[in-house]
């Protein structure tokens, strides 16, 4: 009587996890009317073809890197940047943008950050994004490729696929996508950090004072730049301005991740941050403003001009 009650027991969890199993390929079925921006922007990417710039980065990207200057001097760029993005999002967004263009961008910026190699970066539980990418990746996938927790995400598929099945339950965030700015979110153009601000934010970065320097992330992106470079694509390193970012790194991820960093610099090109801007470009403790992207942007284009190997992106200046 009680092998049966066993065995029973067994098939009755087993059905039911099959089921919920299923019931999680529905989490992206939204992904055709979700106003989330990072998703719009992952749906969007692919009609911005032979470009001469991609730029892939986190939330200090898409906030921080306006395309239309570019577009003013002739050179066609995309900003893909997605929120929380390190090593394993670069990868996945970028791949899935080089699988759906006919021809592949002259040029990746690859945006780097001390918080890109902290547990704050490639957040899959927060940021689904591997369900909303043209060709999906599966949590399993995931799971064996960058060994994050499946039941974490299985949890947020089931979620997702409640609230897509029972619209009366579910809502959207409110945010408006505009695809003329090419992945560009100017979020809340007018927003000035302050004491308040920061008061309210500071918990999420309070944590990062106990963090140690991720090497297999950095690894893992130097591993991924060698890939795209084999493909015949230039790949730049870039940083932007934070704010007050480095305040709650301590010295040591600090000093890490500078050494680090040197290997890049003498492979790649890169473009380090060497502007100081004052409060009234930011947002908040790490991101910039409208003000500050715009700064941040010309200069960029300013230094890129006199670099020597880059100087075919701007072959259409007039």
């Amino acid at each position: 009587m009680q092998k049966k009650f066993i065995k029973k027991t067994i098939i009755f969890v087993s059905f039911n996890v099959f089921l919920l199993f299923i019931f999680s390929f529905f989490d992206n079925i939204d992904k055709d009317n979700n106003n989330n921006f990072n998703i719009l922007s992952l749906q969007n990417k692919s009609r911005f073809d032979s470009l001469d710039i991609l730029f892939i980065g986190n939330s200090y990207c898409y906030s921080g890197i306006v395309p239309s200057y570019f577009d003013s001097i002739g050179v066609k760029t995309y900003n893909l940047g997605i929120a929380t993005s390190g090593p394993y999002f670069y990868e996945l967004i970028t791949n899935d943008y080089l699988e759906f263009t006919k021809e592949k961008p002259k040029s990746i910026f690859i945006l780097v950050s001390p918080i890109s190699f902290s547990s704050k970066a490639d957040n899959f539980f927060a940021y689904h994004i591997h369900r909303y990418l043209q060709q999906p990746t599966s949590n399993i996938e995931i799971f064996y490729k960058y060994e994050k927790s499946i039941f974490d995400m299985y949890k947020k598929s089931i979620r997702k696929a409640s609230g897509n099945l029972l619209k009366f339950f579910f809502t959207y965030e409110e945010i408006h996508y505009n695809i003329s700015l090419k992945g560009y979110f100017p979020y809340n153009n007018n927003k000035v950090s302050n004491q308040k601000i920061i008061q309210e934010t500071e918990d999420f970065y309070l944590p990062l004072k106990k963090e140690t320097f991720n090497i297999h992330y950095f690894e893992y992106l130097k591993k991924y730049a060698e890939e795209l470079s084999s493909k015949n694509i230039t790949v730049v390193f870039y940083e932007l301005p934070t704010n007050l970012l480095n305040n709650y790194f301590n010295d040591k991820y600090l000093y890490d991740y500078n050494i680090s960093l040197k290997e890049l610099k003498n492979k790649y090109i890169y473009l380090s941050n060497d502007l100081e801007l004052k409060n009234t470009y930011f947002r908040n403790i790490d991101h910039m403003n409208k003000y500050g992207a715009e700064v941040t942007t010309l200069r960029m284009i300013e230094k890129l001009k006199d670099i020597k190997d880059l100087m075919y992106l701007f072959k259409n200046n007039n």
